[in-house]
């Protein structure tokens, strides 16, 4: 994404959540900035009470180029045009047939000073406008509710893991993404369709985490009085094992000082081949030298407990103080580092003994 897109369309996530409209809401998909989900509501007349669903998608030329606004509900409206029709095959041999609709919202007078805030409005209004919007095609308002109300197929197919999978193959057909259950093949598309896989790289090799384990490069202070670890950064960007011990990779992107290695849990697989490894040994023996035991040459995996709040502290007090930038890569960061902390409780029984002791 366009750094001045990426600005453009932050700066709007906080004019909707500080300006909150009355019956039509959006927000962003968790993964891509460049989608928004949303809902308008009718509150009176012979819209009250229903509900019809958008999406808006958002080109990296925005605020440029004016967002597609789709419909995936049937309205008999002057300016919303039926544009695909998409037959899926689900589970047991069950079919679905969803139609996407094109809304021209302020194509016409697009404007790059408009807003996300600014097309809800409009969207709003042109779509409930009983009055105007629905007389030249003598349908009734009534009517309009009854079709924009006939939900029930598309909300089967959006339980249908098969439905997900086969729109996933017939979309990208090269993905060589899959999923480990039926439930997961709708993350799986989303992932496919947002590339959200391709940020997943070294910075440095640009090699996968399917081909070399990833992780986030570290710095940290020690006290000089106790001389334990006090303070660990984790950097925001990638970088594989390979190119910190074998490559010679000493800076971040940013040029700070590498002076460790944190693998990350992305996969479970990617994290089966970081267990069968030795990284998360040399990180907790790097960050925890206390945690070896006389006559022992690896460390014990329970001072994880120590180490990993310390980081996600820092990260909380960097972002607080504004030592990082607010920014997706410093909150993907926090969660990967809240995700390998929750995979190491998982596998090493990290939580069980602390729970314990909260028990007595």
């Amino acid at each position: 994404m366009s750094r001045p897109c990426l600005k453009r369309l932050l700066r709007d996530l906080k004019e909707v959540l500080q300006h909150p409209l009355p019956d039509v809401v959006a927000r962003p998909l968790e993964n891509s900035l460049l989608i928004w989900h949303g809902n308008v509501r009718g509150r009176e007349g012979a819209f009250k009470g229903c509900v019809i669903h958008f999406v808006l998608v958002f080109s990296e030329r925005y605020p440029q180029e004016a967002p597609q606004v789709r419909l995936y509900q049937a309205i008999p409206h002057p300016n919303v045009f039926r544009t695909a029709a998409i037959g899926l095959r689900g589970a047991e041999g069950s079919n679905h047939r969803l139609a996407i609709w094109d809304c021209l919202v302020g194509q016409d007078a697009w404007s790059s000073a408009y807003t996300v805030l600014s097309i809800l409005v409009q969207l709003q209004a042109f779509l409930l406008d009983e009055d105007l919007q629905y007389e030249h095609q003598k349908v009734l308002p009534e009517t309009a509710v009854s079709i924009a109300s006939k939900l029930e197929g598309l909300r089967l197919a959006a339980k249908d893991g098969a439905v997900w999978r086969n729109l996933l193959h017939r979309e990208f057909p090269c993905s060589e993404l899959t999923a480990s259950s039926a439930a997961d093949w709708e993350h799986t598309y989303a992932l496919q369709a947002t590339a959200v896989m391709e940020d997943l790289q070294c910075f440095f090799t640009k090699a996968p985490f399917t081909e070399q384990i990833l992780g986030v490069p570290l710095r940290f202070t020690t006290n000089p009085k106790t001389k334990v670890i006090d303070y660990i950064e984790a950097g925001l960007d990638l970088v594989s094992q390979e190119a910190v011990r074998h490559l010679g990779v000493t800076k971040t992107l940013a040029g700070d000082a590498i002076q460790g290695f944190l693998p990350l849990y992305l996969t479970h697989a990617h994290f089966e081949l970081v267990k069968a490894g030795r990284s998360l040994d040399r990180a907790l023996s790097l960050l925890a030298p206390e945690a070896i035991a006389p006559g022992r040459k690896t460390p014990s995996f329970g001072n994880f407990l120590n180490v990993m709040p310390k980081m996600l502290n820092t990260a909380i007090v960097l972002l607080m103080d504004q030592g990082v930038a607010a920014s997706d890569r410093a909150l993907i960061t926090y969660c990967g580092l809240h995700r390998l902390f929750l995979a190491l409780a998982e596998d090493f029984g990290l939580l069980h003994p602390a729970a314990e002791k909260l028990d007595r």
